[in-house]
């Protein structure tokens, strides 16, 4: 098995565990710092092996956390012109 199929099948495999933390939990202030951690194993993996397609998912994951974790703020502070429901963390969770 080569390098490369080791750090791909290991990124998938810990992403998965991060979507079923994030499916399994009903507060949507953990499920949001639950998907930092998606983040963060897609960083560490293209240090070890850089690949176009770890970094395009760094950024998207990165993005998508930033942008919940502000709408969360926002909703926090009676912001409430957008909700983050059910349907949102479930899309994210399949992808």
């Amino acid at each position: 098995m080569t390098d490369e199929s080791i750090f791909k099948r290991e990124l998938i495999e810990e992403l998965r565990k991060v979507a079923n933390f994030i499916k399994n939990e009903e507060n949507l202030e953990k499920q949001i710092y639950y998907l930092s951690a998606a983040y963060g194993i897609t960083s560490r993996t293209f240090r070890y092996q850089f690949r176009p397609e770890y970094l395009l998912s760094d950024l998207v994951l990165n993005t998508a956390y930033g942008s919940l974790r502000d709408r969360l703020e926002r909703l926090k502070s009676g912001d409430t012109t957008v909700i983050i429901d059910a349907e949102i963390m479930g899309s994210i969770i399949i992808g």
